[in-house]
């Protein structure tokens, strides 16, 4: 697939629905082993990095942005792409559900799952979701969800993807 490199104009309020696959500990003798997934939805800006981190130089003139430690930047807007598949970068404003956990597509308590590790704090406000993981978007909280199929369809036609 060739990429072009495009900017989005604006940036763009979305919100994702993202649905991925869970590591779990204990290797093959783990029967939960690649069946447990989770849920949720974020609202996110996908041009806010560059504000971001205009703001972060702001507040600390040392602050130095280094070496993106995976992947190529498509261009200077928000798609990353690593090892042949595309990533959406994106700014996150806020969670608007909890986490939701299923295995084989039928909802589970967290604490029910066999070696899953504790919660972590997670402070980052930069995210990068595969293109893969993520199932719908909605624009500007008023447009109809996007399903998946839809959605890369709509990111091709904004970046111009070949």
């Amino acid at each position: 697939m060739k990429l072009e490199t495009h900017t989005l104009n604006n940036p763009s309020e979305v919100i994702l629905n993202i649905e991925t696959l869970c590591r779990v500990t204990g290797g093959k003798s783990n029967p939960m082993q690649g069946r447990v997934t989770k849920r949720y939805d974020v609202v996110a800006e996908l041009s806010m990095k560059d504000l971001y981190l205009k703001k972060m130089r702001e507040d600390d003139p040392a602050f130095v942005v280094g070496q993106r430690k995976w992947g190529t930047r498509v261009g200077t807007g928000c798609m990353i792409e690593h090892k042949g598949k595309q990533y959406m970068e994106c700014f996150i404003k806020e969670f608007r559900s909890g986490i939701l956990y299923y295995l084989d597509g039928v909802p589970i308590n967290r604490k029910d799952i066999t070696g899953f590790p504790p919660p972590r704090e997670n402070n980052t406000r930069i995210a990068c979701y595969s293109v893969d993981s993520i199932k719908r978007m909605r624009l500007h909280h008023t447009s109809p969800l996007l399903s998946a199929n839809r959605f890369v369809t709509l990111v091709k036609r904004l970046l111009n993807w070949k």
